[in-house]
């Protein structure tokens, strides 16, 4: 600790440090080479100074390869000779160490962003942000689409009809977590055909896989999958319903669970092809398919009657008047209930 710390105030005697105005002004004027914004990735991602590169300050040493923006220390006439470093706020530790670093690798005017990204959002100065996948909002469109399944192509609003509808997507083949729940749903189907409900899958891997993953699930689970699993090996599909950013590229083979771990939602789309539940599970939890059974029983009830469910109903169970139901109409209705307070109206669920 004691020697970083020395390191650090090494650094902090040896840096330039530049104001927001000052920045803006070399960048205005062309006369900055390379913005290096030297905090993480994902931060990275949300926002940054535009035109700057991520080059995390251990990795600094590391850059080797010659199409590097920071590989080559060596000047072209007339090219800008001015590196900007900066980091969240400060100047810190991080931007410090990068520019103590360029400087040993041969740059002469290494400049530390004084305030960091902080001081640059509250000038009002622009950024760029990344492509960050929209986020279905209850009530949303389900988006449509054309895909190939295990059980041939599909297009999906076609395919829903007049039916309920469940999506739920897996990051990745063979995946230990998603292998359960696949095998698990197929036991259920029958659940969810009772209640007029359509189930498919996704996973971000080609179909051609699918078919061999089945095998392990049929073999492990004791049921293979009897609803068809879309093949998202292009990302359409994930990139639509807002699971993976829209810069997603490059082979899915070359995509680990990890990377893709964001495809692990569940999707409830009513017959009028409107999103009704998300729900979004990390890798390392499986979901809860009777759950997602309860909530369609209170999604199906609730669109037919004038009612809501209180916690851990199941059907049967008493429901509550919805609020927007006045007594009124409520007496009209229902008849009488009981009240423990005036806005809590409790009736026996209304059979159908």
């Amino acid at each position: 600790m004691a020697d970083l710390m020395s390191m650090i105030a090494g650094a902090r005697s040896t840096a330039t440090e530049v104001s927001v105005v000052q920045a803006a002004d070399a960048l205005n004027r062309g006369e900055v080479r390379v913005v290096v914004d030297v905090r993480e990735p994902g931060e990275f991602r949300e926002e940054h100074i535009p035109d700057a590169v991520n080059i995390p300050r251990g990795l600094l040493e590391l850059r080797a390869d010659p199409a590097s923006p920071v590989a080559d220390p060596t000047l072209s006439e007339g090219q800008a000779d001015r590196i900007l470093v900066y980091c969240a706020k400060g100047p810190g530790a991080r931007s410090l160490l990068a520019a103590q670093t360029l400087t040993t690798m041969g740059y002469e005017r290494v400049e530390v962003l004084g305030g960091g990204l902080l001081a640059w959002n509250e000038a009002g100065l622009p950024v760029d942000r990344a492509d960050v996948p929209a986020a279905l909002k209850l009530g949303d469109v389900a988006p449509d689409f054309e895909a190939r399944t295990t059980e041939g192509p599909v297009r999906f609003h076609e395919w829903i009809g007049d039916s309920w509808a469940v999506l739920f997507s897996h990051p990745k083949d063979f995946t230990p977590v998603c292998t359960t729940e696949l095998g698990y749903m197929a036991k259920i189907k029958p659940e969810f055909d009772r209640r007029n409900v359509k189930v498919i899958g996704l996973s971000v891997d080609p179909v051609d896989k699918h078919s061999t993953w089945a095998a392990d699930i049929e073999e492990t689970q004791g049921s293979a999958p009897n609803y068809p699993i879309i093949g998202d090996d292009d990302y359409n599909v994930s990139k639509l319903y807002g699971m993976l950013p829209a810069n997603a590229n490059g082979s899915a083979a070359d995509r680990t669970a990890a990377d893709n771990q964001t495809v692990r939602n569940v999707f409830v789309i009513g017959p009028d092809k409107k999103v009704k539940l998300v729900l979004v599970y990390p890798m390392t939890t499986g979901r809860n398919f009777d759950e997602v059974l309860r909530v369609i029983d209170s999604l199906q009830l609730t669109a037919n009657h004038r009612v809501a469910t209180p916690v851990n109903w199941h059907a049967g169970d008493d429901v509550i008047i919805a609020g927007s139901v006045s007594n009124e109409e409520a007496e009209q209705i229902f008849g009488e209930w009981e009240s423990p307070k005036p806005y809590i109206r409790i009736v026996p669920q209304p059979v159908s």
